[in-house]
């Protein structure tokens, strides 16, 4: 367990930032997972602008995402 004040607050703020992450990635794969093929054209630019945020905030990994986004225009295409 931390020894110091300033430890104390860290762990603090690092548990309030792996919620928010969390949250913030759950909510995506939701999206991705209720998706239809009719719904698909219409969220295909939501959806990968949103993945793409989560790069920037370093939620999920740059290769993940690129995963992702060919996974949703393969599901397009098929």
């Amino acid at each position: 367990m931390a020894n110091t004040k300033s430890a104390l607050k860290r762990i603090k703020k690092n548990n309030l930032k792996r919620l928010q992450k969390k949250v913030y990635f759950k909510y995506t794969r939701t999206l991705i997972k209720n998706l239809n093929k009719k719904d698909i054209k219409n969220k295909i630019n939501k959806l990968s602008s949103l993945i793409d945020r989560l790069v920037n905030k370093k939620i999920i990994h740059k290769n993940k995402s690129n995963r992702l986004k060919s996974k949703l225009l393969k599901t397009l295409i098929l």
